[in-house]
């Protein structure tokens, strides 16, 4: 079903000369079959795993009110507890796509979140740092081991334990109220956290403007009509056109002023919500590699188009369920690495921290490109 490659990722991560977990050195032949020595690669752990949450604000109007460490330490204390190892932070900047968004994650160091990497699409090319390391010498330590755990030749399992759901960003107005499973419904989230139950759309930002402009839109058109009722009295035909458009309008008026206070009252009825298991990660085929992206050399990615092409020849249905062994691998080896990359961007071949040799968002792999641009809806 799923590639059986074996190549190197690309996570900005050369063949270094040392062992990436205690820094030993390495012959030639083992630095082709790992980044870590024989003995190191027993000290991996058997399962790495990692949770993904969604602090996008529903609109640029809305200001972030906590820091990502702060939200990342109250979801270790008051959700996870030592069940998630690391904790990625997405911020989407409003919209639904992952091309342009900021992402942080930190290692959940005994309940102590600790910032192991740095992502900025916007800042690209600029330099991670000026002249002070970013990364404390801790994180500098776990950003490594995270870099081991995660290359496909070693034989830790990456599993996704959590993913935010996709609606609940129609709630981030400024503070995050996550972390909430993608597997939960609103309805049930209400009941647990003791909301309200159902929770409005925002209308004090740019969220509902499309609905409010058309409300606008119709009113105008509406008094336009009653400001040239004496030109349409001529005739009874005339009258008759009149009244008719008049009442056209005001039906429209009707309309829209109805819609949009219902989903003031519950933001289910908004057109962009969905409810589904992946939550804001979106379809797993989605984030399949297009057949395309081999000419490009190899990769660390193990699950393609033609694989999930497979899978629903096989499977059928009409999604891949993040439950199902390729849900799970492409989870594992296309949606971590993309949200992990640049990891090891900073380091030189001996695995020692180069200040300023790391940047926001060096993406030389045309494949993230790729899963970037596909996964939106």
């Amino acid at each position: 079903m799923v590639s059986t490659k074996t190549w190197c990722p690309k996570l900005n991560m050369n063949e270094h000369e040392k062992c990436g977990w205690c820094k030993k050195a390495l012959t030639k032949k083992r630095r082709k079959e790992s980044p870590v020595g024989a003995d190191c690669e027993q000290r991996l752990p058997d399962k790495l795993k990692v949770a993904i949450l969604n602090i996008t604000l529903h609109d640029g109007a809305h200001c972030p009110q906590e820091s990502k460490w702060n939200i990342a330490k109250r979801s270790i204390d008051d959700y996870f507890g030592e069940d998630a190892e690391i904790v990625i932070i997405v911020d989407q900047n409003y919209g639904a796509g992952f091309a342009e968004a900021d992402i942080v994650a930190f290692y959940n160091d005994e309940g102590t979140p600790v910032l192991i990497n740095q992502i900025c699409p916007d800042q690209g090319e600029s330099a991670l740092e000026d002249e002070e390391p970013l990364f404390c010498e801790r994180g500098l330590e776990l950003k490594r081991n995270v870099a081991m755990m995660i290359d496909p030749r070693t034989p830790t399992e990456i599993e996704v334990i959590h993913i935010d759901a996709d609606w609940l960003w129609f709630m981030n107005g400024g503070y995050y109220y996550g972390p909430i499973s993608s597997e939960m419904s609103v309805e049930d989230a209400c009941l647990e956290k003791g909301w309200p139950f159902p929770q409005g759309a925002c209308e004090f930002c740019y969220l509902l403007l499309p609905e409010q402009e058309g409300i606008s839109e119709a009113e105008d058109s509406l008094e336009s009509w009653k400001n040239h009722e004496e030109h349409w009295n001529e005739s009874v035909l005339s009258t008759e056109v009149w009244g008719r458009m008049c009442h056209g309008v005001r039906k429209t008026l009707e309309y829209r002023q109805t819609e949009y206070e219902k989903v003031t009252k519950d933001f289910r009825l908004h057109p962009w919500y969905r409810e589904i298991a992946t939550g804001f990660i979106g379809e797993l085929e989605q984030w399949a590699i297009p057949e395309a992206a081999r000419l490009d050399g190899p990769t660390g990615f193990n699950v393609w188009e033609s694989d999930t092409q497979e899978y629903f020849d096989e499977v059928g249905g009409y999604t891949i369920e993040k439950e199902s062994e390729l849900g799970k691998e492409i989870l594992a080896k296309n949606v971590v690495p993309f949200l992990l990359r640049n990891l090891t961007a900073g380091f030189d071949d001996n695995w020692k921290w180069v200040v300023g040799k790391a940047k926001f968002d060096d993406v030389e792999d045309k494949r993230w490109d790729y899963i970037a641009s596909n996964n939106e809806y």
